[in-house]
């Protein structure tokens, strides 16, 4: 594993949740969603963080720098977004070597001539 791979892994781990308008985010208690205001009270973001790490932890997913280090190691091929990327301020550079950088079209081509594709 390369320098930038180890310290983007670094990196990966240190990634928070937001709890404020995340569909991704399950309710603490089932039955109950907690309003976006409660989410925007200091400290509801590491509280976030922590119950989505440890229901992660709970469930035996690998941890994102993990699955970092498994596709750079697998070869999978890593498609970043230009125009998010141009949104975001992001720089070709600021990636991963080997990281592709496209658009929609790049994408849609890759994903119709391979059988596995994942998104996010």
């Amino acid at each position: 594993m390369s320098e930038q791979t180890k310290r983007l892994a670094i990196i990966a781990d240190k990634l928070q949740v937001s709890p404020i308008a995340n569909p991704a985010m399950p309710q603490p208690i089932p039955g109950i969603s907690v309003p976006n205001i409660i989410g925007m009270l200091p400290g509801m973001t590491a509280v976030a963080t922590g119950m989505m790490n440890g229901w992660m932890k709970k469930a035996n997913v690998a941890r994102l720098s993990e699955l970092l280090a498994m596709a750079v190691e697998y070869d999978v091929k890593l498609i970043a977004c230009q125009m998010s990327m141009d949104v975001m301020g992001i720089k070709k550079e600021d990636l991963i070597d080997g990281v592709e950088v496209g658009g929609a079209a790049t994408f849609l081509e890759f994903a119709s001539e391979n059988a596995i594709a994942l998104s996010f």
